[in-house]
């Protein structure tokens, strides 16, 4: 991911288990129906599924099913204050790898390579529950929308963008918007070094669901629609307005745009290109990440609602 050729997360927790325990981790079985969590209980820790698999339970429905390898806990552990979303039952002896909160925090120190494995897994699991979500939500309502078109892009249609926004708005602007980020100055500065100003008119796609996913985009000024595919026509998820992080997918792995976004007015948003944030500093791709964390886990949230 992002260029960086780090381990996954599943090689680097397949380790002989006096390794894993000296790291934080502590083992725990879960028989046939127990729960390991309950939905609303304070958030406290992560874990890992070593053999079995579980139930993931929002609200009474079961919402997917996860097995060996995959992490549990990811939606909310990293940001401090949240509640868990759904409840975890085990739908067959299973054993995992727990690991508590204070710990988590410890081992970025003691093993940051796992702690930024965890981080990104955490992403890919939230994302791939949201697309679930969303493509659920694409099956039971008719797209009563056009669907979003490409802006041409004749010579007279560049020249026109480059004059109509020809000032974009300073990239602190943006950034200081952003969960985890505030006015960490040097991560800003870092930050801002690899952005680049990008401008969308009024009804203009800034991306469209099924391009190819290269870079993600942090909105400064406008607003955006996020809008699905939905048989001949398009549906709205909602809008989204400055400090808002956008096409996470290019932060995950080479695969297509799960959905698109369309200005609903003058629109400024700077765009950072995977290659460029595996060019970031450590500690400037991890804020990143763990803002990305705290805005996958609100759009999960939502799609849980909205899925009611």
């Amino acid at each position: 991911m992002l260029g960086r050729n780090r381990p996954t997360v599943t090689t680097l927790l397949s380790r002989p288990p006096q390794e894993l325990v000296a790291e934080g981790w502590d083992p725990e079985g879960l028989e046939t129906g127990e729960l390991l969590w309950h939905q609303g209980d304070e958030t406290n820790g992560l874990a890992w599924i070593a053999l079995g698999s579980v139930a993931v339970e929002v609200d009474g429905v079961e919402r997917s099913r996860l097995g060996a390898g995959e992490l549990l806990g990811e939606a909310s552990v990293f940001v401090p204050g949240e509640r868990r979303t759904a409840d975890v039952r085990a739908l067959e002896p299973t054993e995992l790898w727990v690991l508590q909160r204070p710990k988590l925090v410890r081992l970025q120190s003691v093993h940051p390579e796992l702690y930024d494995a965890l981080i990104e897994s955490a992403i890919v699991v939230l994302a791939r529950r949201i697309g679930d979500n969303e493509r659920e939500l694409t099956r039971s309502r008719r797209g009563e929308l056009p669907p979003p078109q490409r802006a041409p892009s004749s010579w007279w249609t560049r020249i026109a963008r480059r004059l109509e926004g020809r000032r974009p708005p300073p990239f602190e602007e943006a950034a200081q918007a952003l969960p985890t980020f505030g006015r960490a100055d040097r991560l800003v500065a870092k930050l801002s070094e690899i952005a680049e100003p990008l401008f969308v008119g009024t009804g203009e796609a800034l991306c469209i669901e099924g391009d190819p996913a290269e870079s993600m985009y942090v909105l400064a000024r406008g607003e955006l629609s996020v809008m699905l595919l939905a048989g001949e026509g398009a549906i709205e998820l909602g809008r989204v307005g400055p400090g808002a992080l956008l096409g996470t997918s290019a932060l995950l792995e080479q695969s297509p745009r799960s959905a698109s976004l369309v200005a609903t007015e003058p629109t400024w948003v700077f765009e950072l290109s995977r290659e460029r944030l595996a060019e970031a500093p450590e500690d400037v791709w991890r804020a990143m990440a763990k803002s990305l964390l705290v805005v996958l886990r609100e759009q999960l949230v939502r799609g849980h609602d909205r899925g009611e």
